[in-house]
């Protein structure tokens, strides 16, 4: 249990340290760039095909008719944002944790090693998949 709570506060104060902190917000910054890159680029696109979905759905036209009789305006047109968002949030989260994984591992172990074990001999040639 010693050593567990030893580990706990050592990764704490490692959070709090500036490159780490650099570490995880240029990753981020860097996928919210390409997500408003990508919605600037096929967001009409995109919320073409989901409203071209949600019209071809005959099951769904029942529900249109039911929900226009609550709602003054086309509930599609609300609809089909809100498709895109829920669709695209998780492959953004996704590779928003891969990109940030790429980038901080590597640059977390040597900062550990260099740090917690300067002794260690570090080995080459190993390749990202091993």
């Amino acid at each position: 249990m010693p050593l567990l709570l030893d580990s706990f506060w050592r990764a704490a104060a490692y959070c709090l340290r500036p490159r780490v902190i650099l570490l995880s917000l240029l990753p981020l910054a860097l996928m919210v760039l390409l997500a408003a890159g990508f919605g600037y680029f096929y967001w009409d696109a995109s919320l073409a095909r989901a409203r071209e979905l949600l019209d071809a759905w005959p099951s769904l036209a029942s529900f249109w008719d039911w929900a226009g009789k609550f709602c003054s305006g086309d509930v599609r047109a609300v609809v089909a944002p809100l498709l895109l968002v829920v669709a695209a949030t998780p492959l953004l989260v996704v590779v928003s944790l891969l990109v940030v994984s790429a980038f901080m591992a590597p640059a977390l172990t040597r900062m550990v090693a260099e740090r917690r074990f300067p002794a260690l001999v570090q080995k080459k040639g190993s390749t990202v998949l091993g």
